[in-house]
């Protein structure tokens, strides 16, 4: 009990106007100081007082500890929400809240042999995307993964893949991740990236994972506590603090929300919020997209490629793409590298 201390001395210092001074070196017991500025602070009554004492040590735990009426809502689509190809040989598709049938649908996508037989990588947007049913994210990782291969455990022991219809899957994954990305999608984007070639591209996610268990209150709501972190398959705990990405680009959550409305859009003042690292992205995301035959003619004349321009993105846009440049900087990242690595690969 002693060790949330610092964290209700902080929750509770913003309740009154009044000057509160905190001894650091020695803090007191986490009851005592309690009882004390719960009948002594003034301006508040008892029952206002533990309301905001309530809702202030909710928030210092950043989400982890959630009270039923708070609890974040579920996406309104599940399973695929939206799905797409560029530049003809690389499948988009984005997930929303992982949901008992989202292993299904995505499945079925990947077993299409229109979109399949021509790809050569595969972008999996997990951009808030969110879950707390880990079997559902070990389910989905399964599809990239070799029989028997481990996936996750999440206090109920190690789960490995079943999956035989899509275990000969050898192409790069781009999994695209951002600060709204929580639960089971981070699992699966860390799983993702242990076991299936997957490349992590975004922003760190929400930290927000573990099996969760309820907690009832005497006031008939009650309380999620994660009561045990999430593996993956190498026994990797998933951090606290959110999975940093293999690549990072830094992006607002608003802009993304436009951008997956509508990638080819002019986000305003969009580059104001990116470092300057990523306002090359973004301007680099915008030209024009060399197709193959004037890559290997550069290549041939000795001319250096930056591993981070859009030289590499070496493939001929489709018609329905041919005027209209990727203006998402995280997915126009991802392109750049699925479409480098095909290169490579094919060279």
């Amino acid at each position: 009990m002693t060790r949330l201390c610092p964290i209700l001395l902080a929750s509770l210092m913003w309740l009154s106007s009044q000057s509160l001074t905190v001894v650091q070196a020695a803090l007191p017991p986490f009851l005592e100081v309690f009882e004390i500025l719960r009948t002594n602070l003034v301006g508040l009554g008892n029952s206002g007082f533990e309301h905001q004492a309530t809702e202030a040590l909710l928030k210092q735990f950043g989400g982890s500890v959630i009270a039923a009426n708070e609890i974040r809502k579920e996406l309104a689509e599940t399973g695929i929400v939206h799905r797409a190809t560029y530049d003809r040989h690389y499948p988009y598709v984005r997930l929303g809240h992982l949901s008992g049938s989202t292993d299904q649908a995505l499945a079925e996508y990947l077993a299409d042999t229109n979109i399949m037989s021509s790809a050569r990588g595969l972008v999996l947007d997990l951009r808030f995307a969110q879950g707390t049913d880990y079997a559902i994210a070990a389910k989905i990782a399964g599809l990239f993964a070799p029989p028997g291969q481990p996936l996750l455990d999440w206090g109920d022991g190690l789960i490995t893949s079943t999956s035989t219809t899509n275990h000969a899957w050898s192409l790069p994954i781009a999994v695209l991740v951002n600060q709204e990305t929580s639960g089971a999608a981070e699992a699966l984007a860390a799983v993702l990236r242990e076991t299936a070639s997957g490349l992590v591209i975004g922003r760190r996610t929400a930290g927000k994972s573990g099996r969760l268990k309820e907690f009832p209150l005497s006031t008939g709501e009650r309380l999620q506590l994660p009561v045990s972190p999430v593996k993956t398959g190498a026994g990797e705990v998933l951090p606290q603090q959110g999975l940093a990405p293999d690549i990072e680009v830094v992006t607002r959550v608003e802009h993304d929300k436009a951008w997956l409305d509508d990638p080819f859009t002019a986000v305003a003042a969009a580059t104001n919020s990116l470092s300057a690292t990523n306002k090359l992205v973004s301007a680099v995301s915008v030209r024009r997209r060399v197709n193959e035959a004037e890559l290997v003619r550069a290549l041939k004349a000795g001319k250096r490629s930056d591993t981070n321009d859009t030289a590499l993105q070496a493939e001929k846009p489709s018609a329905s793409t041919e005027s209209r440049a990727v203006r998402d900087p995280v997915l126009g990242r991802a392109l750049d590298l699925l479409k480098g690595l095909s290169l490579i690969r094919r060279r």
